[in-house]
């Protein structure tokens, strides 16, 4: 699912990688379903419970972004545990998978290694709503992943200018969290499509992955006149370098 939305600044993303390319793009205001390849850096995580017996027992949903090839960007409040207690067991996660209902022939589906919440993350408020996966090993872009693609990262402090065009796919800090809403259109985000990317396209044609949903409706867009919230990763690239390091 594509959302459009308008916001508030121009970047270079990062460097020293192919990033944030995406097949020409076709939309409807309001919502529009993906087309193979469009979103190559789109991830699909699945977070699993497995009780003493080794039976999984829970199962929980998120969607993140390849940043490079073997990190995946992500919300924090993804990786709480389950509602009664119970801690996430494993972690999987699918990219390139557009359509859950059609089997694509192309896709990676891999185990999560390594879990990096922000050290400032706060339940409660989603402040600091920010994690990194690493994938259980590095795929190769170049050879068999080719068909996927990492997406680019702002510059720190970077932030859009007003009439970028943004795109979001599947309490309030106002310094590192902003709101998106837009009482017209009823272009929104849901609560289910936390962990994705809010992604903005560049001058140069490149997408950066300016926000990373943190909280949006229950009631359907349009219904209650919430604005949409999304961590400004921006904030978070200094953060981001010291757990990624040199493959930044």
């Amino acid at each position: 699912m594509e959302i459009i939305l308008y916001l508030s600044g121009e970047g270079l993303g990062v460097k020293h990688q192919r990033c944030g390319n995406s097949d020409p793009i076709i939309r409807v205001i309001g919502g529009n379903t993906a087309r193979p390849g469009e979103w190559p850096w789109m991830a699909k995580l699945i977070m699993h419970h497995v009780s003493p017996s080794m039976q999984i027992t829970q199962t929980s949903q998120c969607g993140g972004s390849l940043i490079n090839n073997e990190w995946i960007l992500t919300a924090a409040h993804c990786l709480n545990n389950f509602a009664n207690g119970d801690d996430i067991t494993f972690i999987d996660a699918t990219l390139g998978d557009y359509d859950r209902d059609v089997d694509q022939k192309k896709d990676y589906k891999g185990l999560i290694k390594e879990v990096n919440v922000h050290h400032g993350y706060d339940n409660k408020t989603h402040h600091n709503d920010i994690a990194l996966l690493k994938l259980h090993e590095p795929l190769d872009l170049e050879g068999m992943g080719n068909f996927l693609e990492p997406i680019c990262l702002p510059e720190t402090g970077e932030q859009r200018r007003v009439g970028t065009l943004c795109v979001a796919t599947d309490k309030f800090d106002p310094n590192t969290d902003y709101c998106v809403g837009n009482d017209v259109d009823a272009e929104c985000v849901y609560k289910g499509d936390s962990g994705g990317p809010l992604n903005c396209q560049l001058a140069t044609g490149f997408w950066v992955a300016d926000g990373v949903v943190s909280y949006g409706t229950n009631l359907g867009c349009g219904m209650d006149r919430s604005p949409s919230i999304f961590t400004r990763v921006s904030e978070y690239i200094p953060w981001i370098k010291s757990i990624i390091g040199p493959k930044f």
